[in-house]
C-alpha cells in the first residue's frame, strides 16, 4: 500500500497516524511527517479498503492533505510458479498467487511421493506469495512441490544439487 501525503499549508514536523481498514486489517500506524509531499509504502498481507490521515482530527481540524492510495492488483487466478533457482542448493523460493482468500498447503515430496516437508498449511487471502524452501537436511536429487489452495492443485518439479 502506498499513502502520498501533502501539506499545502506550510511545512510541519509531526507524528501523523494513519488508519487503514479492511476485511482482515484494521490498524493505526504513526508515520513522521516532516516534508511538504511525502510518500509513505506500508506493507500489508490483505486487501485494504481504506485509508485516512489523522481519523480522531487531532492534527488537522480541516482537509490539508489529498491521499492516493496505490495497490496491487489481485490476481485474477491461482498460479503456482517454477521455483527459482532451479537447480538449488541448499534453498530456493517458491511463488504463488491467489484469487481468493482460501485454505492453502504447500508441501514438498520426494521421487517416491513421500511427503518430506510442509511449507505452508494455514488459510491465506487473496494476493501473491513467496516461501522459502531450505533443503540442507535433503539429499540431493528430484522433488515435487505442491499447492493445493481450494479446488486448485499444482504440482512443479524441483532439483536438489549438492
Amino acid at each position: 500500500m502506498t499513502v502520498k501525503q501533502n501539506q499545502v499549508r506550510g511545512i510541519y514536523t509531526m507524528p501523523l497516524p494513519i488508519h487503514s481498514s479492511g476485511a482482515c486489517v484494521d490498524t493505526t500506524l504513526v508515520v513522521w511527517d516532516s516534508l511538504q509531499t511525502q510518500t509513505f509504502t506500508l506493507s500489508t498481507t490483505s486487501v485494504v479498503d481504506s485509508v485516512n490521515l489523522d481519523p480522531n482530527g487531532w492534527i488537522f481540524k480541516t482537509p490539508v492533505s489529498t491521499i492516493a492510495v496505490r495497490l496491487p492488483p489481485l490476481p485474477q487466478k491461482a498460479v503456482l510458479s517454477q521455483n527459482y533457482p532451479n537447480p538449488f542448493n541448499p534453498s530456493t523460493k517458491i511463488q504463488y498467487e491467489l484469487p481468493k482468500s482460501s485454505m492453502v498447503r504447500l508441501s514438498v515430496y520426494d521421487i517416491l511421493g513421500r511427503e518430506v516437508s510442509v511449507l505452508m498449511n494455514e488459510r491465506r487471502n487473496a494476493g501473491s506469495y513467496e516461501v522459502q524452501f531450505d533443503a540442507h537436511n535433503l539429499a540431493s536429487g528430484v522433488y515435487f512441490y505442491r499447492l493445493t489452495a481450494g479446488s486448485f492443485v499444482e504440482t512443479r518439479k524441483l532439483l536438489l544439487v549438492r
